[in-house]
């Protein structure tokens, strides 16, 4: 899921909708350390996905074999 991050002008609400309207089950969600909107949409995000039964795995687990 692209959250856009990356843009400028996004908001932390935008982020945050922008990753509930996409995610789904094995989704891996990219953000990056750019954008001040991060810091307040994640920790309402990761409470949202964990509400919804999603977890959190690193990369190379979710890729293992």
């Amino acid at each position: 899921v692209d959250s856009r991050d990356w843009t400028e002008e996004i908001t932390a609400d935008e982020l945050y909708q922008r990753v509930i309207d996409h995610v789904c089950p094995g989704a891996i969600i990219a953000f990056h350390d750019v954008n001040a909107a991060n810091g307040p949409a994640l920790p309402r995000l990761l409470d949202y996905l964990y509400s919804h039964g999603y977890r959190y795995v690193t990369v190379s687990e979710m890729l293992a074999p």
